[in-house]
């Protein structure tokens, strides 16, 4: 049976790590280099720099929120979410998940179509 939950766990902490460090990790290592880029070559405001910075800054804000009151509900559950277990493996497998995205051609498109949709042509000057 523990091997049953330790497998589930991981699982979960894989999918949710997959979604909240796609949030956090993908506007900081692909977003911002790419705005600064274009805000000094001229061609989008400097209003896409901080719409790349004000996702990763809202995660932060609720992380920091989530681990306080995980630690008043109850410490065993903040220790098991980052001492080691499943989850937190399978939340590390996920951030490199993310990272192997880069190394793909699909991924880089799918990464530069996105950036293209939702910031570029947002901020375009």
């Amino acid at each position: 049976m523990n091997l049953v939950i330790n497998i589930s766990t991981l699982v979960l902490g894989f999918i949710i790590g997959l979604f909240v460090n796609s949030q956090f990790i993908l506007p900081l290592i692909h977003g911002l280099p790419k705005s600064l880029w274009y805000f000094f070559k001229g061609e989008i405001k400097f209003m896409a720099i901080i719409s790349q910075l004000i996702t990763p800054a809202i995660w932060i804000v609720g992380f920091f929120i989530l681990g306080i009151v995980l630690e008043l509900i109850n410490p065993a559950l903040d220790d098991f979410i980052l001492n080691g277990s499943a989850f937190g493996v399978g939340w590390t497998l996920s951030f490199f998940a993310i990272l192997l995205n880069f190394l793909s051609v699909s991924g880089r498109a799918s990464m530069k179509e996105d950036y293209d949709q939702t910031t570029f042509q947002k901020y375009r000057k």
